[in-house]
């Protein structure tokens, strides 16, 4: 267990790379789906499906060796997926992919 003060420390180190991470794709995901810019690649939906992958692969990965487990595996039946995991996955990729389209449409400022 950990300090009660390493643990804020730790929250917020997390919070300070979150709020550096996310502005940080932002303008990533502008530049490479700029119609203005070197890459124009104007497909969002692809775009968000790409991260949505490498995590599930790094995932699947790290379960396989060894490194991530899974102690209420059990849990997980067809049924439950179904009824649980899939339609908020399905809500969390459409919100990534018409997060992403917008981009299409926002102008972008320099400072």
């Amino acid at each position: 267990a950990m300090a009660p003060g390493a643990q804020k420390l730790q929250a917020l180190a997390i919070c300070a790379v979150y709020m550096v991470v996310g502005p940080t794709l932002m303008i990533i995901n502008k530049e490479i789906m700029d119609s203005k810019g070197q890459i124009c690649f104007s497909y969002p939906f692809l775009l968000s499906s790409l991260g949505l992958f490498f995590t599930s692969f790094v995932t699947h990965a790290m379960h396989l060796g060894g490194m991530l487990s899974l102690p209420r595996a059990h849990v997980v039946t067809r049924t439950f997926w179904l009824r649980n995991i899939l339609p908020v996955g399905a809500c969390h990729a459409a919100t990534l992919a018409f997060g992403n389209a917008q981009y299409l449409y926002m102008g972008k400022s320099r400072a």
